[in-house]
């Protein structure tokens, strides 16, 4: 048998090295074709799989909604798995808008998208995750309103803005009745808003919009219902008669600042064994009289002004109430 030449040789190892190249990658999976092709690409790919035990799909590029759902959906038509942990969009200035199935058949359980900042509609996107997301953050974007979803196994949901308020309606939950926790920062409320959340444990709100809270909006039909826990100086603590209502026995209610602990506000909470709580400080005269001068006195925390500082209600002597009438 004659002998390869030096140059017979470096072609064989040429050849069989693309051999094995071809043979792996019809092997991989769509999604780790993509990975390996990223580093030769001629363009970065908009969007990358993680090597993780369960991946994760991560979009950090500021490109088109396009490109990215071209990714997800050369992604999903693979042969390769379609369960993953998260799908990550970050920092991206390009998209405007999430349409409708945009994650296709691809099933995530942790859904993020954060610094979009000219995101301004989200649609029905989750596509195949709509069975399985249990968390979902949007976080600094530039939403509108809390999308409307149908995510029936979504567990938590985090909606966080710093500039305009993102109006909470009701008909935004009906497609994710069972969330469990919500938190919300600059965010204006509807009436009934969280009504239908049969399973809600804990509501938080922050930086509330300069609005005054309307009659309704706080209003609960959840028996896990834990802890409503509502921040926002800048709408001056204003709530019209009957804002709360519908909160079970033993759950609390912490609101920065309110103005008045009217009976038409509290009444109906104290009634059934809610605590409330509020560490910003009120004048303390006869609207807090009913609750100096009754039981519901261990279930709430009110601070009174004075010339000093501050006093808790039970430190003020019930004397000082004797002309407010009967409790």
């Amino acid at each position: 048998m004659s002998s390869f030449s030096l140059k017979d040789r470096q072609l064989y190892s040429q050849f069989s090295k693309v051999k094995m190249q071809r043979r792996f990658l019809l092997l991989c999976s769509a999604a780790v074709l993509l990975r390996c092709c990223h580093h030769s690409a001629a363009q970065t790919p908009p969007c990358y799989v993680t090597e993780d035990v369960v991946p994760d799909v991560i979009c950090p590029n500021s490109v088109g909604i396009s490109e990215i759902g071209d990714f997800l959906g050369r992604l999903s038509a693979s042969a390769g798995a379609t369960e993953y942990n998260k799908f990550g969009l970050y920092d991206n200035r390009a998209v405007r808008r999430l349409p409708a199935g945009l994650l296709a058949d691809l099933r995530f359980s942790v859904i993020e998208v954060m610094s979009c900042p000219n995101l301004t509609q989200v649609d029905d996107f989750l596509g195949a995750s709509s069975a399985t997301v249990k968390n979902l953050s949007m976080v600094y974007d530039a939403l509108t309103e809390v999308p409307q979803l149908t995510a029936p196994a979504l567990l938590n949901l985090r909606l966080l803005q710093t500039d305009a308020p993102v109006v909470v309606r009701r008909s935004a939950f009906q497609g994710m009745t069972n969330i469990e926790e919500i938190k919300l920062e600059s965010a204006s409320v509807t009436p009934l808003a969280f009504y239908d959340l049969k399973r809600l444990k804990n509501l938080y709100m922050y930086s509330l919009a300069a609005d005054p809270l309307l009659a309704g909006s706080f209003h609960f039909d959840s028996p896990s219902l834990a802890c409503v826990f509502l921040v926002g100086d800048e709408f001056g603590g204003l709530a019209e008669p009957g804002t709360f209502g519908g909160f079970p026995r033993a759950s609390q209610l912490w609101i920065q600042k309110i103005l008045r602990f009217s009976a038409d506000l509290f009444f109906n909470l104290l009634s059934r064994g809610v605590t409330v709580e509020s560490p910003e400080p009120v004048t303390c005269d006869c609207h807090v009289a009913w609750i100096r001068r009754s039981a519901f006195l261990l279930q709430t925390r009110v601070r009174c002004l004075t010339g000093m500082q501050p006093v808790e209600l039970p430190s003020v002597d019930e004397a000082d109430f004797e002309n407010c009438g009967l409790v």
